[in-house]
């Protein structure tokens, strides 16, 4: 109902619309008001209204070309307005993370290896992060001003970033960018804004017993695959973003991926209600 009437999609987390005419008539002027501030304010303009109007929340604020929010005792930032995430209740959109990749009922415990590829600023790790108190966490993102946030957000020296693109290949290659929705590919999806980034295979760093590799490589999945079949026999569980963001046709790499996990031991334990990501596990290493 809130996007009936012109809410942007974060207030969802926490607009609850009453009934009766005037109240109707309220919210649609409410959503159309943050719907045009949200598009046409940047930077400490935007947070200035969105604090404005979201006073019971922490406050958002902008500083050395980052957005960023207090949550708890940790402070996430992001490259751009996707901030509005965790504006509003941030624990539901972390919960939902989890969910939509099919890590709700996964327990991770202290000094637990979880290895991300194509983390972007770091919300797995957040999302881990509210609900487990130690692991050791790795992520890789390629896109640079995706990856100055990730750094920022990963305040423990026992917490890595990489500015690194997995693959199948160790080298480089062209990087396509599309920093505002988060879907740079090594993959040319129609954006002509490429920029040279390194490339290594997963195998290229020598892992051992990683609880969970999440990968989301915008269609390159298999190919990050290929690159950690020495890997995979130490990983206990992978989950996969394989939905239709492979090049300007818009393929999947389901059927890839599922084959190649399927040859290598694993078996897939869950499918996300959301989107088309599964989560498999080592059959090798997790017997029961």
């Amino acid at each position: 109902m809130a996007s009936i009437i012109n809410f942007p999609d974060f207030m969802n987390n926490n607009i609850i619309l009453k009934s009766g005419k005037l109240n109707k008539i309220y919210y649609f002027l409410y959503g159309i008001l943050i719907g045009f501030i949200h598009k046409n304010s940047n930077k400490n303009i935007f947070c200035f209204f969105m604090n404005l109007f979201f006073r019971k929340e922490n406050k958002i604020y902008y500083k050395n070309g980052m957005y960023s929010k207090k949550l708890n005792s940790l402070t996430i930032s992001y490259p751009n307005k996707r901030i509005d995430r965790v504006i509003i209740n941030h624990n539901k959109h972390f919960n939902f993370f989890l969910e939509t990749y099919c890590l709700d009922g996964l327990k991770v415990s202290k000094d637990d290896l979880v290895v991300d590829c194509g983390a972007n600023v770091g919300e797995l790790f957040y999302a881990l992060k509210l609900k487990n108190d130690n692991f050791n966490y790795i992520g890789f993102e390629p896109d640079p001003v995706s990856f100055e946030c990730l750094k920022s957000n990963l305040f423990s020296t026992e917490n890595k970033a990489y500015k690194i693109a997995l693959g199948d290949k160790t080298g480089t290659a062209d990087l396509f960018i599309d920093s505002d929705g988060g879907d740079s590919s090594l993959v040319y999806f129609g954006k002509e804004k490429k920029i040279q980034v390194e490339t290594r295979t997963l195998d290229t760093f020598n892992f051992e017993n990683i609880k969970l590799l999440k990968l989301e490589a915008e269609g390159y999945e298999f190919e990050v695959l290929k690159g950690a079949a020495n890997t995979l026999r130490n990983i206990q569980y992978i989950t996969v973003d394989y939905g239709p963001e492979k090049g300007v046709n818009e393929e999947t790499s389901k059927a890839d991926v599922t084959n190649y996990l399927y040859a290598n031991d694993f078996s897939l334990i869950s499918g996300s209600k959301y989107r088309q990501i599964g989560l498999f596990k080592n059959n090798r290493l997790l017997k029961h």
